[in-house]
């Protein structure tokens, strides 16, 4: 049985100092994805998910979401 507790995006890492940490975990275009959001709430790490969402090639835990590419 797993102990790691889920979250919308994946699942939450128990750091040694007690922390959770938000860790993305998503299969896109056949190739998959664990990706920390360096987040350790759940607002913060939503918001992280939503920008991997929109773009999981390009998706980076810092600075500013990239533009979409126009069509």
């Amino acid at each position: 049985m797993s102990s790691k507790q889920r979250w919308p995006g994946g699942y939450v890492h128990k750091q040694q100092d007690g922390q959770p940490l938000f860790i993305i975990e998503r299969r896109v275009r056949g190739q998959r994805f664990h990706v920390s959001t360096r987040c350790h709430n759940l607002r913060l790490a939503m918001k992280q998910l939503d920008r991997f969402e929109a773009d999981p090639l390009g998706y980076a835990p810092e600075g500013e979401a990239s533009e979409a590419p126009s069509p």
